[in-house]
């Protein structure tokens, strides 16, 4: 049927638009994009009959972007591209090439999980992904080795269950381990093989909280393990805190956004160790405590390319900080940071 223009009512992203559409009696067109930020497009159109009969249908179109994911080689100082890693978001998915780049066409906008697979030479990391109209659609990973001969089997029952009660630990990190009580149930794998192991807290794979100054981090592998009910988790006592003090637990947890915190852990009566004051642990991922006094500082970072010429315009990140770094003059770029005393620091730089 044709259409009125009296009775027509077009709306996108809750925005009257009817007065800019090109109307005919066969349809109603008009060009329309995104407001930045935006991971789509709802457009609602009303139509109403000369009875005075209404009709309303609401279509969500969401926006697609190609996103380009480079997973480098956490356990070298030089930036080293993996190949072979699978990278899936949002249901799209690629395998990176010799230069450890993977490129992932037609993206929909909104907030994912970005899952970073380096098995079996490294780990399997998840992480927050926001697609939008102005979001940055490059990123960059550094993902730990995982340490040889390292993971130990969990024997489970035919329904998932643990069969016997299991302590895995570090055999080159004293006081470090976890405990998987008997009969906790196990979703993730049906032959699970589990480690924990040391981080740089350079690698953080997101911005750490304001007060969070781990001085290293722990990763408990793989990621995308559950247990029901939780586990116990025990870190070493790097800071030498005195028994009985407690602390605040952190987790990365990608369907959050990020670093979270999941409970307490305290320090044993030999003050040799931390451990979580119930096993409240129902998922694998990076954990952390802070065991450092903080400093704020400004970093900075000079660029110059083989010539010795200053290199500006490119975009040099800190990791574990909040946005780039900025350019002050040519090929110099400048942040003020905090961080744990003592601890490594790292930038990552996206060379133009």
């Amino acid at each position: 049927c044709g259409v009125d223009p009296a009775t027509l009512s077009v709306k996108v992203n809750g925005v009257d638009v009817t007065s800019a559409l090109s109307v005919s009696p066969a349809q109603a067109t008009g060009t329309f994009s995104p407001a930045p930020g935006a991971t789509g497009l709802t457009i609602e159109v009303t139509l109403a009959d000369k009875a005075g009969n209404v009709a309303t249908t609401v279509s969500e179109i969401p926006i697609l972007r190609g996103v380009t994911v480079r997973v480098i080689d956490g356990g070298v100082t030089a930036s080293s591209g993996l190949s072979q890693v699978v990278v899936e978001l949002a249901g799209v998915s690629a395998t990176t090439n010799s230069q450890g780049v993977a490129t992932l066409p037609g993206v929909p906008g909104g907030s994912h999980v970005l899952t970073v697979d380096g098995r079996p030479s490294h780990v399997i990391w998840e992480l927050p992904f926001e697609v939008t109209t102005t979001s940055s659609t490059q990123r960059t990973v550094r993902l730990p080795r995982l340490p040889a001969g390292l993971p130990t089997p969990i024997s489970l029952t035919s329904d998932g269950r643990v069969q016997i009660e299991t302590r895995v630990e570090n055999p080159t990190l004293h006081a470090v381990a976890i405990e998987v009580p008997r009969l906790t149930v196990v979703t993730g794998s049906d032959t699970p093989e589990i480690a924990i192991f040391p981080v740089d807290a350079s690698l953080t794979p997101g911005p750490l909280p304001t007060g969070f100054t781990p001085s290293r981090l722990y990763e408990a592998y793989p990621s995308g393990l559950t247990f029901s009910p939780g586990v116990s988790l025990r870190l070493p006592n790097t800071a030498q805190l005195p028994p009985g003090t407690q602390r605040d637990l952190y987790g990365f947890k990608a369907a959050q956004g990020g670093w979270v915190i999941l409970g307490k852990i305290q320090v044993d009566p030999s003050a040799k160790f931390l451990e979580t004051t119930s096993p409240y642990i129902t998922g694998f991922s990076l954990f952390g405590y802070s065991d450092s006094t903080p400093i704020t500082t400004l970093a900075t970072l000079t660029l110059e390319d083989w010539n010795g010429d200053p290199l500006g315009g490119q975009v040099a990140q800190i990791p574990g900080q909040s946005g780039p770094m900025t350019e002050v003059s040519p090929g110099v770029y400048e942040q003020s940071i905090t961080v744990a005393r003592g601890g490594p620091l790292r930038s990552s730089v996206s060379v133009t």
